[in-house]
């Protein structure tokens, strides 16, 4: 969760500003109401009220989870060779689908069936090494990672 998320949320009558990023507490100006919280006293507030059992990452945090070797095995697994037998193709057919609604999509829930099914299967087929799928899914998301359609 940001900082100005969190003053709305837990400091309601403190007026904020920021200018850039909103994970960063410089970048956070006081502007009316209450005095604006420490950066400690804001960050024991997020600690304590964020939801842990959220599971909506950005789309760039859950494609951030797999490592840059990965995601060229997933890319290369998705080319199509005519010449290859029809299990393969097909692969490469579900790896474009797969990668091409993950273009479009808002976010990904780490906890949705065709999520979870999805990654276990790139496990399944080689294309991420054992135990991948588990850690991509399961890894507890930290504040940056969290979509705010959580």
């Amino acid at each position: 969760m940001d900082y100005v998320t969190a003053i709305g949320l837990g400091f309601p009558n403190t007026q904020v500003h920021c200018f850039g990023d909103p994970f960063v507490y410089e970048n956070v100006q006081w502007v009316s109401g209450n005095p604006m919280p420490s950066k400690q006293a804001l960050d024991q507030w997020i600690a304590a009220n964020i939801n842990i059992n959220r599971t909506k990452l950005t789309v760039f945090a859950f494609r951030n989870r797999f490592t840059q070797g990965e995601k060229i095995a997933i890319e290369l697994s998705s080319l199509d060779n005519p010449t290859a037998p029809m299990d393969q193709r097909q692969l490469a057919a579900k790896l474009r689908v797969y990668m091409a609604d993950l273009h479009v999509a808002t976010f990904v829930d780490v906890s949705h069936p065709d999520a979870r099914a999805g990654v276990t299967e790139l496990e399944q087929y080689g294309i991420i090494g054992p135990g991948r799928a588990l850690q991509i899914l399961d890894t507890p998301p930290t504040a940056v990672e969290l979509s705010p359609f959580n």
